[in-house]
């Protein structure tokens, strides 16, 4: 290849691998938050994209037309944006078990602003969600998540059509099977709510000229912190089992 356009080929494969690890380094938990600085995770990325380029160089198509070229870039940013999709949607499994589990010890009206999802969330999904990212980091399952994006070069070939029904699809499955996992990690809330409002119906028939709601407000929300206090530990391994089964469903056998 002659000088003059050795340089130019290697910012085209640094600019396609940037395009597809940049789309997943916007979401990926833990770097793509909103409280992140954008500086950050774009010189996150460009790191990346140095290091993987030399890795994938001969998967990507010869550099095409301007037209051509706009649309390659697109597609890839699109493949990094569904990884990085997929890892918050599976994070904001416990999200939803913490609206579950505030629902079910009086913490629904303690609402508070989650910056994870850039919006008032309940102070368990807060919790959840915080402890959660720790633990993917402390645990390295975003490094798995990198090597899936790496992975993926074989899995959804630069150039190819986009496969968007199969990420339809698998997006939705994700997405019904978080919404299991949580109910399942919140299920002993759901008990204890279940059990402790038959009480409370209980205690109203029988004195029914006491403020049953003041009194067992309490105790509910100290019954329920206990509770997380028990299952906490076992919440966080089913969700970083979840977590890795999945992400790891998309990395190539070596």
């Amino acid at each position: 290849m002659p000088f003059e356009d050795f340089l130019p080929a290697q910012v085209y494969i640094i600019l396609l691998v940037l395009s597809r690890i940049g789309g997943t380094m916007m979401l990926i938990p833990g770097v793509g938050e909103t409280f992140v600085p954008v500086r950050y995770r774009l010189i996150l990325a460009m790191g990346l994209s140095l290091i993987v380029a030399p890795v994938v160089g001969h998967t990507l198509p010869l550099a095409p037309s301007t037209p051509d070229l706009v649309r390659l870039i697109f597609f890839e940013l699109i493949i990094g944006l569904y990884f990085g999709i997929v890892s918050r949607i599976l994070l904001l499994t416990l999200d939803t078990a913490g609206q579950v589990i505030a629902m079910n010890t009086g913490l629904s009206n303690a609402q508070i602003f989650n910056p994870a999802i850039a919006t008032q969330g309940s102070l368990p999904g807060f919790f959840l969600l915080n402890i959660a990212t720790l633990m993917l980091l402390m645990a390295d399952l975003h490094h798995l998540l990198i090597r899936a994006v790496i992975d993926s070069y074989s899995l959804f070939p630069p150039g190819a059509p986009l496969p968007v029904a199969d990420f339809a699809d698998a997006i939705s499955k994700i997405i019904a099977h978080s919404f299991e996992i949580a109910i399942q990690i919140a299920s002993p809330f759901i008990v204890l709510g279940l059990l402790f409002y038959i009480v409370m119906g209980i205690m109203a028939r029988l004195m029914p000229q006491l403020q049953i709601f003041f009194v067992a407000l309490p105790i509910q929300v100290v019954m329920g912190l206990f509770v997380l206090s028990l299952v906490l530990s076992g919440a966080m391994m089913v969700f970083l089992e979840y977590y890795g089964a999945n992400i790891g469903g998309y990395l190539t056998p070596i």
